[in-house]
């Protein structure tokens, strides 16, 4: 078993502005886990990462903001 995270492509996401919404994001997340995720899991992660996002931030992990992302909703930090 290992963890999704060291499959994954595109960068992080969270909700970070007003067009973004924790329940897209909640949706976009399980969707592109074919639906077999822990949705109780993905709904605390969903509205977890921002905080978590911008802790990274301040520990100096070193984000590039695009304007567009792989998913059609929000900005990509990867």
């Amino acid at each position: 078993m290992r963890s999704h995270t060291v499959a994954a492509e595109g960068g992080s996401a969270a909700v970070a502005q007003d067009h973004d919404s924790f329940e897209y994001h909640f949706h976009d997340t399980v969707a592109g886990g074919d639906w077999l995720c822990e949705q109780d899991v993905v709904d605390y992660f969903v509205h977890h990462c921002p905080t978590e996002m911008t802790q990274l931030e301040q520990w100096g992990c070193p984000w590039s903001r695009r304007p567009t992302a792989a998913s059609t909703s929000g900005d990509s930090a990867a």
